[in-house]
Order: C-alpha cells, then structure tokens, then sequence
C-alpha cells in the first residue's frame, strides 16, 4: 500500500513474515512522521486496519480544511 504524500519516500510497505505477521517496514517517513501513530495502532493494538484508518482520516482532515 503506498501513502500519496507528495513524497516520494512516503509510502507505507508491508511485509509477511514467516511466522504469518504483516509488518510496516519502517523507513523514514513511518518514523519520523508515524512515530506516534505507528506506536499506537501497530504496537499497542497491532491492527493494521486501525493504522491505515487513521492515516486515511488525517489525510482527509488536512485536505478539507479551509
């Protein structure tokens, strides 16, 4: 999945472990940006649905906004 950012190093990627987790591949945009939210969701709730939920309301929020 990647996140439309207007930067190219803005994307969300993730992968399958081999034990069967999805997990984000960190790079500088999930962590310098998604610190707080990537904590939140993927490290205390580990739902990436709620992440990308959220990611997808914030972007809304900022585009809206007049």
């Amino acid at each position: 999945m990647l996140a439309q950012h207007g930067d190219a190093g803005a994307q969300l990627l993730f992968k399958l472990t081999a034990d069967g987790q999805m997990v984000l591949v960190p790079n500088s945009y999930t962590q310098q940006r998604l610190k707080a939210e990537t904590t939140t969701f993927l490290g205390r709730f580990k739902c990436i649905a709620a992440f990308t939920a959220n990611l997808t309301m914030d972007n809304f929020n900022k585009q809206t906004q007049c």
